[in-house]
């Protein structure tokens, strides 16, 4: 059923950058996703259409730093609210919460993948431009 889902692409719907420390030093980053929802329906043209609404927070930390905890304030953050879109090429099918949860690995490709762009087209004016995304879904 995979083959009949095709991704039509993605929106930043809220964008948000904050800079608390500067460091030349380097450091690393930590990617979280959070607020996930999702809904299926057949819009008024009759396509079958199938959106994923998502969180995404990027909080880049300096060299030394332990495992973040709450307490530790991050050098930097990126805040996103992402909507992504798939056309489902049968209308008769609808995707469920257990559809999703079988292959969730296929929808979070493609949320990593607008996660990368968008944040990495927000930092592209930052002092953090240098900052390149992974391509790989984290765990």
């Amino acid at each position: 059923m995979l083959e009949n889902i095709h991704f039509l692409g993605f929106g930043v719907n809220r964008s948000d950058f904050k800079m608390n420390t500067a460091s030349d030093d380097g450091g690393r980053y930590k990617v979280t996703f959070s607020d996930f929802n999702y809904e299926s329906d057949i819009d008024d043209d009759g396509d079958n259409t199938f959106r994923i609404f998502i969180c995404s927070k990027v909080c880049g930390f300096p060299d030394g730093t332990d495992e973040p905890g709450p307490e530790v304030i991050p050098a930097f953050e990126v805040n996103l609210d992402l909507t992504l879109a798939f056309n489902v090429a049968h209308n008769d099918f609808n995707i469920d919460s257990d559809f999703y949860n079988q292959n969730a690995w296929f929808f979070k490709t493609y949320i990593t993948t607008a996660t990368k762009l968008a944040t990495e087209s927000m930092l592209k004016f930052t002092p953090m431009h240098e900052i390149s995304m992974p391509w790989v879904v984290p765990d």
